[in-house]
């Protein structure tokens, strides 16, 4: 069997507006207000469609590059899953939008982002995606998420290796429609470049 490989759309998006199907940017900060206690601490809540329950944890991810090829993809139901680099080091990652009522994503929707590390983002529930791609070694990331999730990442199927629980559904695209999703990792990082000395 030949695994059939797709290339997806991927852009930058500093602005946050075409990521908006999927979620909210954190970092933008035009719409700050002065803390009411310290004058010199600007306040802004870009991730007004954050939810979570008692049950979230905080995980700090360390990563190395590994190809950019995105096999799984999976979905949340309890909580808006976040995830902010450290360090300032780029991200890259797969997304499909949310479609609850259906059991697998729509695969002509996939898309794929390059994020330069100055800001995190939070996922709407239900947001399709694959854990981020680094860039860069030794990137590392906050992941805000469900303890509970945590636990159900164990696949259900040793086979196909995907998970299913309360909060997640985790499918493996290769052996459900052989089929893998893929960027360019030197297209990126060269994008994020010229963004980078374009902005100084």
């Amino acid at each position: 069997i030949i695994l059939r490989a797709r290339r997806t759309h991927w852009q930058l998006d500093s602005g946050g507006e075409h990521f908006a199907p999927f979620g909210t940017l954190l970092g933008d900060t035009s719409t700050s207000v002065t803390s009411t206690h310290y004058q010199a601490v600007r306040v802004v809540n870009p991730s007004t469609n954050f939810a979570s329950d008692e049950d979230t944890c905080v995980l700090v991810l360390c990563y190395e590059p590994r190809p950019l090829e995105c096999k799984f993809l999976e979905r949340h139901y309890k909580h808006t899953q976040t995830f902010i680099p450290l360090e300032g080091k780029p991200l890259v990652g797969f997304f499909a939008p949310s479609n609850e009522s259906a059991e697998e994503p729509d695969l002509d929707a996939v898309r794929c982002f390059a994020f330069d590390g100055s800001a995190g983002f939070v996922m709407h529930k239900g947001v399709w995606h694959e854990q981020p791609f680094p860039l860069v070694p030794g990137t590392k990331a906050v992941c805000i998420l469900r303890n509970e999730t945590v636990r159900e990442l164990k696949p259900t199927d040793e086979r196909t290796q995907e998970c299913h629980g309360q909060d997640i559904d985790k499918l493996n695209l290769a052996v459900r429609h052989n089929l893998i999703f893929t960027a360019d990792a030197d297209a990126a990082a060269a994008a994020l470049l010229s963004e980078t000395e374009s902005l100084q």
